[in-house]
């Protein structure tokens, strides 16, 4: 029975391309979740924002009812 040739190692090219893309994969999820969260803040800054300028001319009417 011939002895097989062990397979050829990957390249050192091979390896960086692999270890790059498993870097951008994680960074590319971690920015993800960055951007989700300061779009959820944004959301409820936005809201806060909205809700001040209701109480500001609510206030505002009150005081010329009076």
């Amino acid at each position: 029975m011939p002895l097989e040739n062990p397979p050829n190692p990957p390249s050192s090219k091979a390896l960086n391309l692999e270890l790059c893309g498993g870097i951008t994969e994680h960074a590319a999820r971690f920015l993800s979740e960055l951007i989700r969260e300061k779009a959820i803040e944004t959301k409820y800054l936005a809201e806060a924002a909205d809700l001040s300028i209701d109480l500001a001319l609510t206030s505002k009417l009150l005081q010329s009812d009076r």
